[in-house]
């Protein structure tokens, strides 16, 4: 109908915003256009009333009351909004401004990394909370099992072998005293080197083994009361542009009071360890000796005839190590983890078969420990130990050092500790001994195959009892005598 009088176009019965009337035209600002009663232009907004199926929209911003609208950039804003059904994105971010969300294929994480990331990964399903140096920190996921202790090894090319000699010369004056100090830094002739492209970043433990001879000194002459001789040795590493990012150096020292040989003690079981941040350059690492210092004193009226001494840069003892160690949080579905480092941990293993509780490292505690039960209604079979004294002269109280093998499965270190031998301790009380931890996997095997032991210290205590009681039993049978 065209309705010229009203200046206006219809269909239907005329009213605008009507389902009677399927189309509507008028000229004006207000009520303009409508179809039916499903959408309408009043002159300033249009309405759609239903659902819109479209291709695409090109331009503008839509919105949707006062809490909803999208842009042609396709950024979304819903106020108090409730989303129900899937959203699929592998890109995009929740949040404005430089604090927000990033949204990956299958994870969602923080956008400020200055002091780390938090990381939502649905492939695992995991939270991985990572550091600054993007090293995962803390991990929680519904594992089964723990993650790995072993420490990344970077390996390495080349070996030191074949000591290099510094020879001071003949020192000796034939006066009181002689007197010789050389801070020149000798390197060896053979270095080792290793890349760190694949740690780049990461803060990697450099362990160097050093064996071999450090050297001696001779003094000759009358009434010699002084031989000394020290130096200062150590290993160097550079960058592939022979800069010096490293060095790690130790002393040797030795002394007597007459004429003759002062012998230094040799390099073999001393390990050098640094920390190295990593960069994408090839290391070389060389051993060195400097601050050689020799010195001779006679008392008068004697002298100091000769004074001479031979002393040598390290070798290394087999391969050195270059690790990137493991260090995290871990809770999982079969327990907690917590590692410094493949040397220092703690595992709560639930799903396990072993311990539920294993540390690696040593333990400190400010209370009391309470373990086990010796309730005698709780006990069968009692006897007392027998030949108390036979046992336990079978067994050596010691004075030991840490070989180079327990060093490297163990962890110890070059200081003196005393103790007993396990193998000793086996032949007469064997009930008191058990795997060594460290030699345990999570199955209970030994994992080196070597089944190394330890000793439950605390249960020779009554081996010690019925020993001294033995003992007074023989002292007063000879006082009754």
């Amino acid at each position: 109908t065209l309705d010229g009088g009203n200046k206006k176009i219809f269909v239907g019965t005329g009213a605008y915003n009507n389902q009677n009337t399927p189309f509507y035209f008028a000229s004006g600002s207000t009520d303009v256009f409508s179809l039916g009663n499903k959408l309408k232009f009043d002159g300033s907004n249009l309405t759609v009333s239903g659902t819109i199926n479209a291709s695409s929209f090109n331009g503008g911003t839509i919105t949707i009351g006062s809490k909803f609208s999208v842009d042609n950039l396709g950024n979304i804003s819903a106020t108090d909004a409730s989303l129900t059904g899937t959203v699929n994105a592998n890109t995009g971010r929740f949040g404005s401004g430089t604090n927000f969300w990033s949204i990956g294929a299958s994870t969602v994480e923080n956008s400020v990394t200055t002091n780390g990331r938090l990381v939502l990964n649905a492939a695992r399903p995991a939270m991985e909370i990572y550091d600054a140096s993007n090293d995962l920190r803390v991990d929680i996921s519904a594992a089964s099992t723990f993650s790995s202790v072993i420490p990344l090894t970077i390996s390495t090319s080349g070996d030191v072998t074949g000591q290099t000699s510094v020879y001071s010369g003949e020192k000796g004056y034939g006066g009181s005293g002689a007197s010789f100090y050389d801070s020149t830094q000798y390197l060896h002739n053979q270095s080792v080197t290793f890349s760190g492209a694949t740690a780049i970043g990461k803060v990697a433990t450099v362990k160097v083994p050093l064996s071999g001879n450090a050297g001696s000194q001779y003094v000759g002459g009358e009434n010699i009361v002084g031989n000394v001789l020290g130096i200062t040795f150590g290993v160097r590493i550079t960058k592939g542009d022979g800069s010096v990012v490293a060095t790690i150096t130790g002393t040797r020292s030795a002394s007597t009071g007459t004429n003759g040989t002062a012998t230094l003690a040799t390099y073999t079981g001393t390990t050098l360890t640094t920390g190295l941040t990593l960069e994408n350059t090839t290391y070389t690492v060389t051993p060195f000796i400097t601050n050689i210092n020799m010195q001779a004193y006679a008392s008068a009226p004697g002298f100091v005839s000769s004074l001479v001494a031979t002393v040598y840069t390290p070798d290394f003892n087999g391969a050195i190590s270059v690790s990137v160690p493991v260090g995290k949080t871990e809770i999982v579905a079969g327990g907690i983890q917590i590692i410094r480092d493949s040397d220092n941990y703690v595992k709560i293993d639930r799903a396990g078969t072993g311990a539920i509780l294993a540390v690696t490292g040593e333990g400190t505690f400010t209370g009391d420990v309470t373990a086990n039960t010796s309730d005698k209604r709780l006990k069968n079979n009692i006897r007392v130990i027998d030949n108390p004294l036979e046992k336990l002269s079978k067994i050596n109280g010691v004075y030991f050092n840490w070989n180079d093998v327990a060093k490297k499965l163990a962890n110890k270190n070059d200081n003196e500790e005393v103790g007993f031998l396990a193998q000793e301790v086996q032949s007469v009380l064997p009930h008191i001994i058990k795997p060594a931890p460290f030699d345990i996997d999570e199955n209970n095997n030994s994992k080196s195959g070597e089944n190394y032991l330890t000793i439950q210290y605390e249960k020779i205590v009554p081996l010690l009892v019925e020993a001294i009681k033995e003992l007074k039993k023989e002292i007063d049978e000879l006082k009754n005598k």
